[in-house]
Protein backbone atom coordinates (compact mmCIF):
# COMPACT_ATOMS: atom_id res chain seq x y z
CA UNK A 1 0.00 0.00 0.00
CA UNK A 2 1.56 3.52 -0.81
CA UNK A 3 1.96 6.11 1.79
CA UNK A 4 -0.33 8.66 0.40
CA UNK A 5 -3.29 5.96 0.47
CA UNK A 6 -3.38 6.27 4.21
CA UNK A 7 -2.00 9.47 4.86
CA UNK A 8 -2.04 12.65 2.13
CA UNK A 9 -0.08 15.36 4.99
CA UNK A 10 3.15 15.96 3.33
CA UNK A 11 5.19 15.84 7.12
CA UNK A 12 3.89 12.65 7.97
CA UNK A 13 5.25 10.73 4.59
CA UNK A 14 8.38 12.68 4.64
CA UNK A 15 9.06 11.73 8.35
CA UNK A 16 8.07 7.94 7.84
CA UNK A 17 10.48 8.26 4.87
CA UNK A 18 13.19 9.62 6.80
CA UNK A 19 12.36 6.75 9.56
CA UNK A 20 12.83 4.45 7.12
CA UNK A 21 15.77 5.36 6.23
CA UNK A 22 17.16 5.72 9.65
CA UNK A 23 16.04 1.70 10.01
CA UNK A 24 17.86 1.06 6.83
CA UNK A 25 21.30 2.50 8.07
CA UNK A 26 22.69 1.05 11.62
CA UNK A 27 19.76 0.47 14.67
CA UNK A 28 20.00 3.80 16.79
CA UNK A 29 22.28 5.62 14.39
CA UNK A 30 19.52 8.49 14.22
CA UNK A 31 16.06 9.04 15.19
CA UNK A 32 12.76 8.14 13.57
CA UNK A 33 10.41 11.24 12.90
CA UNK A 34 7.05 10.62 13.51
CA UNK A 35 4.34 13.37 13.56
CA UNK A 36 5.69 16.32 14.18
CA UNK A 37 7.57 15.20 17.03
CA UNK A 38 11.20 13.57 17.01
CA UNK A 39 10.73 10.44 18.47
CA UNK A 40 12.93 7.08 18.40
CA UNK A 41 9.88 4.84 18.16
CA UNK A 42 11.56 1.36 19.07
CA UNK A 43 14.42 2.91 21.16
CA UNK A 44 11.19 4.87 23.33
CA UNK A 45 9.05 1.69 23.75
CA UNK A 46 11.88 -0.37 24.72
CA UNK A 47 12.66 2.58 27.70
CA UNK A 48 8.95 2.09 28.01
CA UNK A 49 8.64 -1.31 28.24
CA UNK A 50 11.82 -2.41 30.27
CA UNK A 51 10.87 0.07 32.79
CA UNK A 52 7.47 -1.33 33.18
CA UNK A 53 8.42 -5.14 32.38
CA UNK A 54 12.41 -5.37 32.96
CA UNK A 55 14.36 -6.46 30.58
CA UNK A 56 14.32 -10.13 30.88
CA UNK A 57 10.36 -9.71 29.12
CA UNK A 58 10.71 -7.53 26.61
CA UNK A 59 14.85 -7.01 25.07
CA UNK A 60 15.44 -3.97 23.47
CA UNK A 61 18.29 -5.72 21.26
CA UNK A 62 15.85 -8.59 20.03
CA UNK A 63 12.97 -5.85 19.50
CA UNK A 64 15.74 -3.62 17.69
CA UNK A 65 17.01 -6.26 15.84
CA UNK A 66 13.73 -7.28 14.08
CA UNK A 67 13.06 -3.59 13.25
CA UNK A 68 16.37 -3.51 11.97
CA UNK A 69 16.26 -6.82 9.84
CA UNK A 70 11.60 -6.07 8.85
CA UNK A 71 11.03 -5.03 5.17
CA UNK A 72 10.36 -1.70 4.44
CA UNK A 73 6.79 -1.99 3.96
CA UNK A 74 6.56 -3.51 7.49
CA UNK A 75 8.20 -0.22 9.47
CA UNK A 76 6.43 1.74 7.32
CA UNK A 77 2.98 0.37 8.32
CA UNK A 78 4.10 0.41 11.86
CA UNK A 79 5.60 4.19 11.93
CA UNK A 80 2.49 5.21 10.44
CA UNK A 81 0.06 4.08 12.94
CA UNK A 82 2.44 4.50 15.82
CA UNK A 83 1.06 7.39 18.44
CA UNK A 84 3.59 8.11 20.82
CA UNK A 85 0.86 9.19 23.22
CA UNK A 86 -0.73 5.26 23.18
CA UNK A 87 1.94 3.97 22.71
CA UNK A 88 4.53 5.25 25.68
CA UNK A 89 2.33 7.01 27.91
CA UNK A 90 0.95 3.43 29.82
CA UNK A 91 2.38 0.54 30.63
CA UNK A 92 -0.12 -1.72 29.34
CA UNK A 93 -0.30 0.55 25.70
CA UNK A 94 3.32 -0.13 25.41
CA UNK A 95 2.33 -3.90 25.04
CA UNK A 96 -0.68 -3.58 22.91
CA UNK A 97 1.84 -1.44 20.46
CA UNK A 98 3.51 -4.67 19.96
CA UNK A 99 1.15 -6.19 18.58
CA UNK A 100 2.35 -5.31 14.92
CA UNK A 101 4.11 -7.22 12.49
CA UNK A 102 7.40 -5.58 12.88
CA UNK A 103 7.32 -7.03 16.07
CA UNK A 104 4.33 -10.08 16.63
CA UNK A 105 5.10 -13.84 16.33
CA UNK A 106 2.60 -15.32 13.34
CA UNK A 107 0.50 -18.57 14.50
CA UNK A 108 2.73 -21.99 15.12
CA UNK A 109 6.01 -19.83 15.47
CA UNK A 110 7.83 -20.68 18.02
CA UNK A 111 6.98 -17.80 21.14
CA UNK A 112 8.27 -17.10 25.14
CA UNK A 113 5.48 -14.91 26.38
CA UNK A 114 1.38 -14.28 25.42
CA UNK A 115 2.34 -10.98 23.98
CA UNK A 116 4.75 -12.12 21.52
CA UNK A 117 2.48 -13.52 19.36
CA UNK A 118 0.08 -11.36 16.00
CA UNK A 119 -3.58 -10.28 17.40
CA UNK A 120 -2.99 -11.17 21.13
CA UNK A 121 -4.66 -7.96 22.32
CA UNK A 122 -7.41 -8.84 20.54
CA UNK A 123 -7.63 -11.94 21.89
CA UNK A 124 -7.38 -14.11 18.84
CA UNK A 125 -4.04 -15.91 19.72
CA UNK A 126 -2.05 -17.11 22.49
CA UNK A 127 1.83 -18.69 23.44
CA UNK A 128 1.29 -22.14 24.59
CA UNK A 129 3.28 -25.48 25.21
CA UNK A 130 3.29 -27.66 22.01
CA UNK A 131 5.15 -31.02 21.41
CA UNK A 132 7.72 -29.17 20.12
CA UNK A 133 7.77 -26.13 22.27
CA UNK A 134 6.15 -23.57 23.32
CA UNK A 135 4.54 -21.77 19.94
CA UNK A 136 1.66 -19.08 18.68
CA UNK A 137 -1.52 -20.73 18.06
CA UNK A 138 -5.11 -19.79 17.17
CA UNK A 139 -8.11 -19.46 20.34
CA UNK A 140 -10.93 -21.69 20.58
CA UNK A 141 -13.87 -18.95 18.56
CA UNK A 142 -11.12 -17.83 16.11
CA UNK A 143 -10.59 -18.72 12.17
CA UNK A 144 -8.26 -21.53 11.56
CA UNK A 145 -7.50 -23.00 7.91
CA UNK A 146 -6.23 -26.57 10.09
CA UNK A 147 -6.23 -28.07 12.76
CA UNK A 148 -2.47 -27.06 13.32
CA UNK A 149 -3.53 -23.51 13.79
CA UNK A 150 -5.37 -24.06 16.90
CA UNK A 151 -4.19 -24.06 20.44
CA UNK A 152 -6.55 -27.06 22.09
CA UNK A 153 -9.47 -27.71 19.59
CA UNK A 154 -10.04 -29.12 16.32
CA UNK A 155 -10.51 -26.74 12.91
CA UNK A 156 -14.16 -26.94 12.03
CA UNK A 157 -15.62 -25.37 9.76
CA UNK A 158 -13.28 -22.86 9.58
CA UNK A 159 -13.07 -22.03 13.27
CA UNK A 160 -11.40 -23.25 16.25
CA UNK A 161 -13.82 -25.66 18.13
CA UNK A 162 -16.42 -25.28 15.56
CA UNK A 163 -17.62 -21.91 17.07
CA UNK A 164 -17.33 -18.03 16.32
CA UNK A 165 -16.26 -15.27 18.53
CA UNK A 166 -16.99 -11.98 18.83
CA UNK A 167 -14.36 -9.49 17.69
CA UNK A 168 -13.45 -6.38 19.02
CA UNK A 169 -15.85 -3.86 18.99
CA UNK A 170 -18.91 -6.29 17.78
CA UNK A 171 -21.80 -6.42 20.37
CA UNK A 172 -21.92 -9.10 23.18
CA UNK A 173 -23.85 -10.29 26.23
CA UNK A 174 -21.21 -12.04 28.33
CA UNK A 175 -17.28 -11.79 28.26
CA UNK A 176 -17.41 -15.24 27.14
CA UNK A 177 -19.11 -14.35 23.63
CA UNK A 178 -15.95 -12.27 22.69
CA UNK A 179 -12.56 -13.66 21.47
CA UNK A 180 -10.77 -11.32 24.25
CA UNK A 181 -13.02 -12.60 27.06
CA UNK A 182 -13.77 -8.53 27.65
CA UNK A 183 -17.12 -7.43 27.33
CA UNK A 184 -17.67 -3.79 28.33
CA UNK A 185 -20.53 -1.18 28.45
CA UNK A 186 -19.37 1.68 26.73
CA UNK A 187 -21.06 5.58 26.90
CA UNK A 188 -23.92 4.63 24.42
CA UNK A 189 -24.87 2.14 27.33
CA UNK A 190 -24.40 -0.98 24.84
CA UNK A 191 -21.93 -4.02 25.30
CA UNK A 192 -19.03 -4.66 22.86
CA UNK A 193 -15.52 -6.52 23.00
CA UNK A 194 -12.62 -5.01 23.65
CA UNK A 195 -9.01 -5.37 23.29
CA UNK A 196 -6.95 -6.39 26.18
CA UNK A 197 -5.59 -2.79 27.19
CA UNK A 198 -5.63 -1.95 30.30
CA UNK A 199 -3.29 -3.45 33.62
CA UNK A 200 -5.16 -6.31 35.94
CA UNK A 201 -4.49 -5.68 39.90
CA UNK A 202 -0.69 -6.02 40.20
CA UNK A 203 0.31 -5.40 36.73
CA UNK A 204 2.48 -2.23 36.58
CA UNK A 205 0.94 1.12 35.42
CA UNK A 206 1.82 4.64 35.14
CA UNK A 207 -1.70 6.18 36.22
CA UNK A 208 -4.87 4.99 37.26
CA UNK A 209 -6.54 5.71 33.95
CA UNK A 210 -4.27 2.56 32.64
CA UNK A 211 -5.81 -0.12 35.47
CA UNK A 212 -8.80 -2.01 34.63
CA UNK A 213 -12.27 -1.09 35.22
CA UNK A 214 -15.42 -3.37 36.31
CA UNK A 215 -17.81 -4.31 33.21
CA UNK A 216 -20.06 -1.36 34.96
CA UNK A 217 -16.92 0.99 33.54
CA UNK A 218 -16.70 2.19 37.22
CA UNK A 219 -12.81 2.38 38.18
CA UNK A 220 -12.20 -0.17 40.92
CA UNK A 221 -8.40 -0.13 40.37
CA UNK A 222 -5.52 2.75 41.38
CA UNK A 223 -2.42 3.19 40.43
CA UNK A 224 -0.24 2.55 43.47
CA UNK A 225 3.72 3.88 43.92
CA UNK A 226 4.17 5.53 40.35
CA UNK A 227 6.59 7.84 39.72
CA UNK A 228 8.02 10.30 37.24
CA UNK A 229 10.99 7.97 37.13
CA UNK A 230 9.07 4.64 37.66
CA UNK A 231 6.00 3.01 37.15
CA UNK A 232 3.61 1.78 39.90
CA UNK A 233 1.32 -1.07 40.32
CA UNK A 234 -2.88 -1.54 40.04
CA UNK A 235 -4.49 -2.43 43.06
CA UNK A 236 -7.49 -1.96 44.66
CA UNK A 237 -7.60 0.68 47.09
CA UNK A 238 -11.05 0.06 48.99
CA UNK A 239 -11.58 -1.21 51.99
CA UNK A 240 -14.41 -2.85 51.49
CA UNK A 241 -16.29 -4.08 48.27
CA UNK A 242 -19.58 -4.04 47.96
CA UNK A 243 -21.60 -6.94 46.10
CA UNK A 244 -21.28 -7.04 43.10
CA UNK A 245 -17.90 -5.59 43.09
CA UNK A 246 -14.67 -6.79 41.69
CA UNK A 247 -12.29 -8.74 43.76
CA UNK A 248 -9.24 -10.56 44.19
CA UNK A 249 -9.17 -14.36 44.17
CA UNK A 250 -8.29 -15.84 47.51
CA UNK A 251 -8.62 -12.28 49.52
CA UNK A 252 -12.13 -12.49 50.78
CA UNK A 253 -11.62 -10.04 53.24
CA UNK A 254 -11.61 -7.30 50.79
CA UNK A 255 -15.52 -8.05 50.34
CA UNK A 256 -17.89 -6.63 52.73
CA UNK A 257 -19.40 -8.85 54.95
CA UNK A 258 -22.09 -11.73 53.61
CA UNK A 259 -20.02 -12.12 50.19
CA UNK A 260 -17.05 -13.74 48.90
CA UNK A 261 -14.95 -13.42 46.33
CA UNK A 262 -15.71 -15.74 43.27
CA UNK A 263 -15.49 -16.32 39.34
CA UNK A 264 -19.02 -15.19 37.20
CA UNK A 265 -18.62 -17.77 35.01
CA UNK A 266 -20.22 -15.77 31.91
CA UNK A 267 -18.45 -12.28 32.57
CA UNK A 268 -15.10 -14.18 33.56
CA UNK A 269 -14.78 -11.49 36.14
CA UNK A 270 -14.22 -12.13 39.89
CA UNK A 271 -16.86 -10.46 42.31
CA UNK A 272 -18.06 -10.39 45.93
CA UNK A 273 -21.36 -12.68 45.17
CA UNK A 274 -23.27 -13.08 47.97
CA UNK A 275 -23.30 -16.15 50.22
CA UNK A 276 -27.09 -17.58 49.84
CA UNK A 277 -27.79 -16.60 45.82
CA UNK A 278 -25.75 -15.42 42.85
CA UNK A 279 -25.57 -12.69 41.16
CA UNK A 280 -25.82 -11.94 37.14
CA UNK A 281 -23.63 -13.96 35.27
CA UNK A 282 -22.92 -17.19 38.04
CA UNK A 283 -23.97 -20.73 36.92
CA UNK A 284 -27.75 -21.73 37.52
CA UNK A 285 -29.97 -25.03 37.79
CA UNK A 286 -33.34 -22.66 38.17
CA UNK A 287 -34.57 -19.45 39.48
CA UNK A 288 -34.57 -20.42 43.31
CA UNK A 289 -30.37 -20.45 42.77
CA UNK A 290 -30.16 -16.68 41.58
CA UNK A 291 -30.62 -13.48 43.63
CA UNK A 292 -33.65 -10.61 43.98
CA UNK A 293 -35.62 -11.12 40.66
CA UNK A 294 -32.92 -12.41 38.49
CA UNK A 295 -33.81 -15.69 36.57
CA UNK A 296 -31.88 -18.50 35.19
CA UNK A 297 -31.40 -17.87 32.37
CA UNK A 298 -30.32 -19.89 28.21
CA UNK A 299 -27.32 -18.35 26.33
CA UNK A 300 -25.56 -20.64 24.26
CA UNK A 301 -22.54 -20.52 25.89
CA UNK A 302 -24.89 -21.99 29.25
CA UNK A 303 -27.69 -21.21 31.85
CA UNK A 304 -26.47 -17.95 33.83
CA UNK A 305 -28.59 -16.03 36.43
CA UNK A 306 -29.13 -12.76 34.54
CA UNK A 307 -32.24 -10.26 34.11
CA UNK A 308 -35.47 -11.36 33.23
CA UNK A 309 -36.33 -10.08 29.33
CA UNK A 310 -39.53 -8.62 30.65
CA UNK A 311 -41.91 -7.80 33.91
CA UNK A 312 -42.39 -11.16 34.06
CA UNK A 313 -42.29 -13.55 37.28
CA UNK A 314 -39.40 -16.09 38.32
CA UNK A 315 -40.51 -19.26 39.53
CA UNK A 316 -42.21 -19.12 43.16
CA UNK A 317 -44.19 -15.67 42.21
CA UNK A 318 -47.72 -15.53 41.92
CA UNK A 319 -49.57 -15.74 38.81
CA UNK A 320 -52.95 -15.69 37.42
CA UNK A 321 -51.84 -17.19 33.53
CA UNK A 322 -48.77 -18.29 32.01
CA UNK A 323 -48.00 -15.45 30.32
CA UNK A 324 -47.41 -14.05 34.26
CA UNK A 325 -44.35 -16.43 33.96
CA UNK A 326 -40.91 -15.85 32.42
CA UNK A 327 -41.08 -19.82 32.19
CA UNK A 328 -44.05 -19.00 30.85
CA UNK A 329 -45.69 -21.67 33.14
CA UNK A 330 -48.38 -20.66 35.96
CA UNK A 331 -49.91 -23.98 38.34
CA UNK A 332 -51.95 -23.33 40.93
CA UNK A 333 -51.30 -19.71 40.84
CA UNK A 334 -47.30 -19.70 41.32
CA UNK A 335 -44.90 -19.56 38.18
CA UNK A 336 -43.31 -22.52 37.56
CA UNK A 337 -39.74 -23.75 36.80
CA UNK A 338 -40.60 -26.08 34.45
CA UNK A 339 -41.49 -30.15 33.97
CA UNK A 340 -45.67 -30.09 34.11
CA UNK A 341 -46.08 -29.22 30.44
CA UNK A 342 -43.28 -26.74 30.10
CA UNK A 343 -42.75 -28.32 26.98
CA UNK A 344 -46.02 -27.27 25.21
CA UNK A 345 -45.33 -23.20 26.41
CA UNK A 346 -41.71 -22.29 26.20
CA UNK A 347 -39.36 -23.07 23.12
CA UNK A 348 -38.52 -22.40 19.82
CA UNK A 349 -37.86 -24.07 16.54
CA UNK A 350 -34.16 -25.19 15.32
CA UNK A 351 -32.79 -28.11 14.63
CA UNK A 352 -32.27 -30.86 17.04
CA UNK A 353 -28.54 -31.23 15.57
CA UNK A 354 -27.54 -27.55 17.12
CA UNK A 355 -27.64 -25.93 20.60
CA UNK A 356 -29.90 -23.69 21.39
CA UNK A 357 -33.20 -22.89 23.20
CA UNK A 358 -35.75 -25.75 24.26
CA UNK A 359 -37.64 -27.15 21.14
CA UNK A 360 -41.28 -26.34 21.24
CA UNK A 361 -43.51 -29.28 20.47
CA UNK A 362 -45.34 -26.84 17.50
CA UNK A 363 -41.59 -26.91 15.74
CA UNK A 364 -41.20 -29.01 12.03
CA UNK A 365 -38.04 -30.21 13.53
CA UNK A 366 -40.29 -32.10 16.13
CA UNK A 367 -40.17 -35.99 15.62
CA UNK A 368 -39.84 -38.86 17.23
CA UNK A 369 -36.28 -38.58 18.94
CA UNK A 370 -36.63 -34.79 20.02
CA UNK A 371 -40.23 -36.43 21.94
CA UNK A 372 -37.87 -39.28 23.32
CA UNK A 373 -34.84 -36.98 24.55
CA UNK A 374 -37.15 -34.43 26.21
CA UNK A 375 -39.33 -36.91 28.09
CA UNK A 376 -35.85 -38.94 29.48
CA UNK A 377 -34.17 -35.76 30.45
CA UNK A 378 -35.98 -32.62 32.27
CA UNK A 379 -33.76 -30.29 31.13
CA UNK A 380 -33.87 -30.78 27.53
CA UNK A 381 -37.40 -30.77 27.93
CA UNK A 382 -37.55 -27.64 30.38
CA UNK A 383 -34.15 -25.54 30.09
CA UNK A 384 -31.77 -25.73 27.29
CA UNK A 385 -31.10 -27.70 24.11
CA UNK A 386 -27.70 -28.52 25.36
CA UNK A 387 -24.27 -30.96 23.77
CA UNK A 388 -26.01 -33.74 25.84
CA UNK A 389 -29.34 -33.34 24.57
CA UNK A 390 -27.77 -33.01 20.94
CA UNK A 391 -25.41 -36.57 21.83
CA UNK A 392 -28.72 -38.05 23.06
CA UNK A 393 -30.86 -37.14 19.89
CA UNK A 394 -27.79 -38.38 17.70
CA UNK A 395 -28.12 -41.63 19.41
CA UNK A 396 -31.56 -42.36 19.17
CA UNK A 397 -31.85 -41.75 15.66
CA UNK A 398 -29.11 -44.25 15.26
CA UNK A 399 -30.95 -46.69 17.43
CA UNK A 400 -34.84 -46.38 16.09
CA UNK A 401 -35.37 -46.46 12.42
CA UNK A 402 -37.79 -43.53 10.93
CA UNK A 403 -37.64 -41.66 14.07
CA UNK A 404 -35.82 -38.59 12.52
CA UNK A 405 -37.44 -36.48 9.56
Amino acid sequence: MLLEERSTAPGRVAAVAVAIGCFAALAGACRGIVGSDSVDAVGELCVSLTDCYGEARFACDTLVGRANEAPDEVITSFLRDFDPEACLDSCSGSRVCLDNALFCTARTEACSFQDECCGWSEGLAECQERPGGAACCARDGVQCEETSDCCESECIDGFCGGTQCALVDEPCRWALDCCSGRCIVGLTGDKTCQALQCSKVGEPCKSSDECCKDPGGLEVLECVGATEASPGVCLVQTPCTAEGGPCVPGGDSACCEGTSCELATATKEFVCNPTDCDLAGFDCADDSDCCGSLICSFSVTGSFCDLPPNECGKAGVGCMEGADCCSGTCIAGACTQGGNGCESTIGTCHSPLAQGPVISSECEEHDECVAIVKAADAFCACTAWDSLCVGDYVACCGNVDGACN
